[in-house]
Formats: C-alpha cells, structure tokens, sequence
C-alpha cells in the first residue's frame, strides 16, 4: 500500500491550495466574520475545507480501485463539499444543508453499502436492514452534525479528527497483514485525510490564519463517521462493534450536553451558545492553547483506549464508554463551580491573584518569575549536544560499516566547512539558515549513530533511554518557561510528537526506525530550543558546533 506517499502528496497539496485560497476568498465572500459568540476577532478566510477535501481525494482517486462503494464514497463526498462551500459563501437554512447531507449519506449507505449490522449485546446475527439504514443514516448523519458544532477553537476539529483518523488507519492497518480485502481502502483514506489535514493546521493553529468552515467539519465528521462504522462492521473484521462510541466520545458527548441544555432553557437545539465544553474550559481560566492542548491530549487518550479494547467484550467496551461519558459529566458540574479559578486575573475583581498559600508554592512561583527553570533547561540543552557527539565519536566506528562511517564523515566534513564559512561571514549576527540546516543534519546523523549501537555498547541503552527522557523533560520545561517567544511549541507540535510515539509503540513500523524517529524528533526539538535561546552566545555556539563536527569526521576517516 502506497501510505506514506499518499500522506505526503495530501499534506503536500493542502499546503499549496491555502495560500492562493486565502487571496481569492474575500473576493467570492468566503469568510468568516466575528460576533459575540465567536471567539476570534479579525475576519478570517473559511476555505481550508475546499483544500482538505481536494487534497485527501486525490491521491485515494490515483491509487484506489473504482469500485462501487470507492465511487459512491467519492459522489457523497462532492455532494457534502459542494453544499458545504454554498454554506461557507451565503450562510444557508439549515434545512437546505440537512437536505445536501442526507442525500450524501443516502448514497453512501445505499449504494455503499456502509451499513450498522451489528450491534453490542445483540448476538453474531446482523440485524435487518430496516433497523440498520436507518439507524446508520441517523448516526452518520449525527457525527457529521456534531463535529460541525464542536468546531469551536483554532486547530480543534482538525486536531481531535487528525488523532481518531490516526486510530482507524492503524485499525485498519493491522488487519491489513491479514489480507483483509476492505482495510486496504479504509487505510488509505484515512492516511490522505490525515495529510490534508496536517497541512491545514500549519495555518489553523492558533492565531489562525484561516478556518475550515462548514465545509471542512462536515468533511471530517461525514468521514470519520462513515470510516468508523467501515472499520467495525465488517464481517472479516474482529473489532468491537462499540469501538466508534469510545473514539467519537468528545464530539458525540458535547453535541448531546449542549442541545440537552439549550432544550432544558426552552430554546432551540440548533441555536448558537457558549455551552461547549471547550468554552466551559475558557471560562475556568484556561487560555486558548491551553484549552485546546488539553481537549487533544485527551482525544489522544480515547485513541489509544479504543485501539486497546479492539478485541475487548460488549461488556468492557460499553462500561467503560459510560465510565468516559460519567467523568465528562463530573468534569462539567466542577467545572461551573469553579469558574476563573485558573485565570491570571480574578473574573470579578481584575486583581491579580496571591502568589501561594504556602511557602514552598511561593518559592516555585519566584523561581519561575526570576526564570530559574528556563536557564536550567537552557544550559542542560547546551550540555547535551556535546554528550551526543561525544559518544557518537566513540561508537560511529564499532556500530556502522566503514563504507558508511566515511560517506557520514565526508557529509560531516562539508557541513563544517559551510558552517564555518557561514559562521565566520555573519559572525556578529544571529544564526543563519545555513548553519541552522547544517545543525539539523548532523544532529540526524549523530541520532543515526547513537541508534546504530555496535553490540559492547548494549549494556549502555537504558542509560540512552534516560538521556533522551531527561532531553524531553528539558525541552518541555524550556520552552514552557522561556522568556524569549520566537519559537513556541504550539499544539501542532503535540499532534506530532503523539504521532510519533504513536508509531513507536505499534507494528507499523519496525521498532528500531520507529525509535529512531522518536529520539530525532526530540533532539530536533532540543536543537531548535537551544538555537532559539543562545542569544549572545551565538559565537560559542558555532565554535563548538564546527569542532565537535571537525572531531567527528576525523573518528569517520581515520580511527
């Protein structure tokens, strides 16, 4: 299966579509302009969905087979982003856009033949189809709805979507070294949405530069809904008919919470409000990265739940769905109790709020003011890199074959020339982009070479493992506490950094080049945090970048 191609040609694709989509879309009214429930307050173009939906499409259109259910997949979606562009451009009735949706689901369920058959507790025999089409157009048709309502953040729907296509491609993966005839397709789709929508983000994360809008979150929600129910309703396939529950909770939970209270105040259902769970987390204090860090890092967490109860029991699986939904409800009770309790400044007063009840907490709260954690990290950053080198001159002989050792050591030994040149040239100027390239290259290679442990090294790997633990904390804390802003890990970086660990700890790549993934992610990290915060020292930095290259290269060559 061409996966990873087809996540690059999306990802690829929705990044160049935005640009010139961001220019045309004031001229055809394609914006979204600011009101009292919204939270943004400059108008923003809403045309990310037309670039997700073209570049998720293509490359399923290039490598998958034309069958009927690929065809009726690919008719249901043009139906949802046409009338999802009309909406974006003239506000339709919600009964028009009602309409456009049930025709798409229609064709989907019908001709699709993406059907609900079976259903937990109820036996091994599917139920009939007067039951199961319209239950599926209810439940499709309920997704596509509530994840456009939960489309309340920068970065929220394409984030919490993102991590729940991430679960079903690897569903439908791991069935795939099967030989499942369905996954295939299945996977593929979620991988090219994945790309899309990761191209997306790189202008929605917050302060976004450009939304959606109706046409994108009824895109995700028509999509996951209907991979979802694909991916255990298969005859062939041993999932968990009840899985979908566990890994659409957020959407599914908050949609229910919010029309439950607006039909308990006597209004409408469909109305606009700030009843949204991401909104109960603004008002307790949180700020925008803050609250949508949190809503990802628990969708991350339903992921990995449902991809563990795969296999699990009707009884499991549904007790452990209404434990999720009971501790959302707990969750929202404290939640209005404790409003502005996290807010930097008291929601009735405007004072700023006591710096600890005791003395410890006031002794954390001076360190973090006078910037203590941040020079900690900063200078176990600047220690880090020329440990790694070190014990990469030490092993690169012993752990890779000469052939190799010489072609890293010439790469290395072209790079400390330009470096130097670089350095040299700009020497009163912060770091260039040559010697920034330069740094991430080597810093790869040194990876490599530590990942490339020769055999007398093994006793050593824990203390690695520890090495890039304490890397991780350091990089975290630094860039928490940092006091200059010109790199701020944004909640992108979490998406990839779960992305990461994600293929670290399932099959679908080998364990050694996940793990090296891993640990060059977070020593890219690392990298960016130190040149970011060297500041004066920009000179020392270079000098002792191109040395413990000069060294490096050396041991390739001639030890």
């Amino acid at each position: 299966m061409l996966l990873f191609p087809s996540f690059i040609m999306a990802m690829f694709i929705s990044m160049v579509l935005i640009s010139p989509l961001i220019k045309f879309a004031p001229k055809i009214g394609l914006v979204d302009i600011p009101d009292a429930r919204k939270v943004h307050k400059n108008v923003i173009p809403r045309v990310g969905g037309i670039a997700m939906v073209i570049a998720a499409i293509i490359p399923a259109f290039i490598w998958l087979p034309f069958n009927s259910r690929f065809l009726s997949f690919l008719v249901s979606v043009i139906i949802i982003f046409t009338f999802g562009v009309w909406d974006d451009r003239s506000n339709l009735n919600y009964k028009i856009k009602f309409f456009g949706q049930i025709v798409a689901t229609v064709i989907i369920v019908i001709i699709g033949d993406v059907q609900i058959r079976q259903l937990p507790f109820c036996g091994l025999e599917p139920v009939s189809e007067w039951i199961s089409v319209p239950l599926t157009i209810f439940v499709i048709l309920g997704i596509t709805n509530a994840m456009n309502l939960v489309d309340g953040l920068d970065g929220l729907a394409g984030g919490t979507t993102l991590i729940s296509f991430g679960a079903i491609g690897l569903l439908g993966y791991v069935t795939t070294i099967g030989e499942n005839i369905g996954t295939p397709y299945i996977t593929l789709i979620a991988i090219s949405i994945m790309g899309s929508i990761l191209g997306f983000l790189r202008f929605n994360t917050h302060p976004a530069r450009i939304f959606m809008g109706d046409t994108g979150s009824q895109f995700l929600g028509f999509t996951i809904g209907s991979l979802a129910i694909m991916i255990t309703q298969q005859n062939d396939l041993p999932y968990n008919p009840g899985i979908p529950l566990i890994l659409l909770c957020w959407p599914i939970f908050d949609t229910l919470m919010v029309m439950s209270i607006r039909i308990a105040q006597g209004k409408s259902p469909f109305v606009a409000d700030k009843n949204h769970i991401h909104h109960r987390l603004l008002a307790i204090g949180l700020d925008h990265y803050e609250v949508v860090f949190v809503i990802y890092f628990v969708q991350a967490c339903l992921a990995v739940v449902a991809f563990c109860m795969r296999n699990f029991s009707d009884l499991h699986v549904m007790a452990t769905y209404i434990a999720i939904n009971l501790c959302a409800v707990a969750f929202i009770f404290w939640a209005d109790k404790n409003r502005g309790r996290f807010a930097i400044c008291d929601e009735k007063t405007g004072l700023k709020r006591k710096s600890g009840k005791n003395r410890l907490g006031r002794y954390i709260q001076i360190a973090i003011k006078k910037g203590l954690p941040a020079d900690v990290a900063f200078y176990v950053s600047l220690l880090s890199f020329p440990a790694a080198y070190l014990f990469a001159i030490i092993i690169i002989r012993d752990g890779l074959e000469k052939d190799i050792a010489v072609q890293i050591g010439l790469v290395s030994a072209v790079v400390a020339v330009i470096m130097l040149l670089t350095g040299y040239i700009c020497r009163k100027e912060p770091i260039k982009l040559p010697e920034r390239i330069g740094a991430y290259l080597i810093a790869a290679l040194i990876v490599y070479t530590i990942n490339e442990l020769p055999e007398q090294y093994k006793g050593i790997a824990p203390v690695i493992n520890i090495f890039f633990v304490v890397l991780a904390i350091t990089v975290v804390i630094g860039f928490r506490f940092s006091r200059d802003y010109r790199f701020k890990i944004t909640t992108l970086d979490f998406l990839v950094i779960f992305s990461v660990i994600m293929l670290n700890i399932t099959p679908i790549i080998p364990a050694k080049h996940s793990l090296f993934g891993l640990h060059l992610v977070l020593f890219f990290y690392a990298l960016e945090y130190l040149i970011s915060s060297i500041n004066k020292h920009t000179n020392i930095y270079r000098i002792s970048s191109v040395t413990m290259l000069a060294l490096f290269s050396l041991r390739c060559f001639y030890m």
